[in-house]
């Protein structure tokens, strides 16, 4: 997912953004974090474990305009958190 841009405009809840992760996710807690000045964090909806689909639903005021580097956190079941950066929110204004 490295160098990856995900477009939006500013204030829309649709639609959800879909990822997967090309791994086996079965029993892990994934987030999507934002670099907003206040870090905002989104858990993940697992669509299917094993190939690692997931799904990230928006709330009003979650897409806010400009460019903003995200992650993915995955922490597996034993502990252990793997983090998957290089990824970019691109929200523009909404005219």
């Amino acid at each position: 997912m490295k160098n990856r841009i995900i477009h939006y405009t500013e204030g829309d809840t649709a639609p959800v953004l879909a990822l997967n992760l090309n791994k086996d996710i079965t029993g892990a807690a994934v987030k999507f974090v934002i670099d907003y000045p206040t870090k905002l964090e989104k858990s993940a909806t697992i669509m299917a474990a094993a190939t690692g689909d997931l799904e990230i639903a928006w709330a009003a005021g979650d897409l806010r305009k400009g460019k903003h580097a995200c992650q993915i956190e995955i922490a597996a079941a034993d502990g252990t958190v793997q983090t998957i950066g290089g990824m970019y929110l691109q929200v523009e204004a909404k005219i």
